[in-house]
């Protein structure tokens, strides 16, 4: 029972379209800070080969409108703020959403199947999730690592987005989950 209450519902992520792994299932383990070091200083390469699938920039109003997002919330939880927005490549995305518990993101996967998601933790300036998954950010860009077949795989997301009110694509009882996760579209209340 307490594992279900780590999770918003079940995370099954479409292929980001350059591989024919999906994220369905769950990583067999965390990956090793010495495999997750090893992707990450490889990172460049990944988003140079993926540059076609990866989307443009967003323009100067959607910029602005996450910039004010983020910093109005990176004052209430500053180590989740520079991951929130929607990162997208290909016909997928990852919409990673505030938490009003601090440390804590939403995660909500979107793409050719329905809207489903789970929690994050950040630590070290890296989301961990339960399903083994490290999520980094590095410029305009997200690296999603997770261990496939016993290896280390790295998946680039690009050019965050204004985040969209999740009540546009969840179901009634996701978006009640969402909510009682802590979860939140909103800017964060003045304390």
């Amino acid at each position: 029972m307490k594992a279900r209450a780590l999770f918003i519902f079940t995370v099954i992520l479409a292929a980001l379209g350059i591989s024919q792994i999906t994220f369905a299932q769950q990583s067999q383990r965390y990956p090793t800070n010495r495999e997750i070091q090893h992707l990450i200083r490889n990172f460049p390469s990944v988003i140079q080969s993926n540059r076609e699938l990866l989307p443009g920039n967003p323009t100067a109003s959607e910029t602005q409108r996450l910039q004010s997002f983020v910093r109005a919330w990176s004052r209430v939880n500053s180590t989740s703020a520079p991951f929130l927005g929607q990162w997208e490549i290909y016909e997928a995305a990852l919409a990673i959403y505030p938490s009003n518990i601090r440390g804590r993101v939403c995660i909500v996967a979107l793409g050719d199947m329905d809207d489903v998601g789970e929690l994050g933790t950040v630590v070290n300036s890296q989301i961990r999730t339960n399903k083994n998954w490290v999520i980094f950010r590095q410029g305009n860009y997200l690296g999603i690592v997770r261990i496939v077949d016993n290896k280390p795989k790295i998946f680039p997301l690009g050019s965050p987005l204004p985040l969209e009110s999740p009540t546009r694509f969840l179901r009634e009882q996701a978006r009640q989950e969402f909510n009682a996760a802590g979860c939140t579209a909103s800017l964060p209340n003045r304390r």
